[in-house]
């Protein structure tokens, strides 16, 4: 099934049909701006907007180990980890597993950073309801999906320049 999406993707985008995440980004702003007019948005803090920095959504597809696509199109990249790249080692297990833990659910994004990754995707924790399996990931109902990949040896962790909020759990 995601052999098939990713071809589907893949052909919208040589077709034309494709629009990326970061200019889809700049039409809903637009269109908040039109719409409210830009007098009424001064002092709205952009990562406060649900619109463009959503709080939850549901996966659609999952691009690899670190990459997933919500329900509007926004693509979102796990913050704090990096995972192989496609045709090294550990790659389709990384993906397998973000697969199993997100498609088709609906999960809840926090942020740390405000930047936009290449100017186009997000960059988030992704939490999901607790299960039995990881348990021990549980907290307060709810796990953090880029500490699993971290623990269960599927991604290394990656801090960036800057301390991450959940860096205690993905060291």
């Amino acid at each position: 099934m995601i052999k098939k999406i990713r071809r589907k993707l893949k052909e919208e985008k040589e077709e034309g049909h494709h629009i990326s995440s970061g200019l889809a980004l700049f039409f809903i702003l637009a269109t908040i701006i039109c719409a409210f007019g830009w007098s009424r948005l001064k002092g709205v803090t952009i990562i406060s907007s649900d619109i463009l920095y959503p709080k939850s959504g549901n996966i659609t597809a999952v691009i690899d180990g670190n990459t997933v696509i919500m329900q509007n199109g926004i693509t979102v990249n796990l913050l704090g980890i990096e995972v192989p790249d496609e045709g090294r080692a550990g790659y389709q297990p990384a993906k397998d597993m973000l697969t199993l833990l997100t498609e088709g659910d609906h999960v809840n994004f926090e942020y740390d950073r405000v930047e936009l990754t290449d100017g186009k995707d997000l960059e988030a924790y992704l939490f999901t309801s607790c299960t039995q399996v990881f348990e021990k990931y549980c907290r307060k109902g709810k796990m953090l999906i880029n500490e699993i990949m971290v623990k269960e040896n599927l991604a290394k962790y990656y801090p960036g320049e800057i301390n991450l909020r959940y860096d205690k759990y993905l060291k």
